[in-house]
C-alpha cells in the first residue's frame, strides 16, 4: 500500500482515499488507548460512523467488517495511520483575524476572541452567583438566619 496522506480537518484528522472518506473526530486518550469518532464516507452519503478504540485490533476489525457487509472496503492500514496520528499533539488552531466586533479589549489593550469573551463573562456570573453576600444578623452557628435575601442590595 502506498503512504496515507493524513490531514488535520476541525475536530481530528482525515485519509482521503479518492472516492471515500475516512475521519476520526474528536479523539480522546485514555490510559495508552486512542478512542475516536470514525466516519467512513463518500462525500455525501455516510457509510457508517462509531466511536472506535483505534489501539485495539480487535474494535478495529468490528469496524471494518461493518463496512465489508456495506461492500465498503477500507484497509486496516487507514484506521491504524489514523491512531497515529491522533496520538499527535494537535497543531495550534490558525489565528483568527482580530475583529473589533465580538471581542473585549483588555487592559493591555489586547482584543479577545469572542470565545474567551463568552467564558469570562460566564464566570462572572457564575461567581456573582456563589458569591453572594448574605444581609442580615449572623447567628451564633456563623451562618445567616433563612428567609432572607439570597443578594446583597448596597
Amino acid at each position: 500500500m502506498t503512504a496515507l496522506n493524513v490531514e488535520r480537518i476541525k475536530y481530528g484528522w482525515r485519509v482521503n482515499l479518492g472516492d471515500r472518506l475516512v475521519d476520526a473526530e474528536r479523539p480522546h486518550v485514555a490510559q495508552g488507548a486512542v478512542r475516536a469518532i470514525v466516519t467512513a464516507r463518500n462525500g455525501t452519503a455516510i457509510y457508517h460512523r462509531d466511536t472506535v478504540n483505534l489501539t485495539s485490533a480487535r474494535m478495529r476489525s468490528r469496524f471494518l467488517h461493518v463496512l465489508d457487509e456495506k461492500k465498503v472496503s477500507i484497509p486496516e492500514q487507514v484506521l491504524i495511520a489514523l491512531e497515529e496520528a491522533c496520538r499527535t499533539r494537535p497543531l495550534p488552531p490558525p489565528e483568527d483575524p482580530v475583529q473589533s466586533e465580538g471581542g473585549i479589549n483588555t487592559a493591555a489593550g489586547e482584543i479577545l476572541p469572542y470565545s474567551d469573551y463568552t467564558n469570562a463573562r460566564w464566570c462572572t456570573s457564575m461567581a456573582s452567583t456563589y458569591a453572594t453576600v448574605t444581609p442580615g444578623k449572623v447567628g451564633s452557628s456563623g451562618r445567616a438566619p433563612t428567609g432572607h435575601a439570597t443578594r446583597a442590595v448596597w
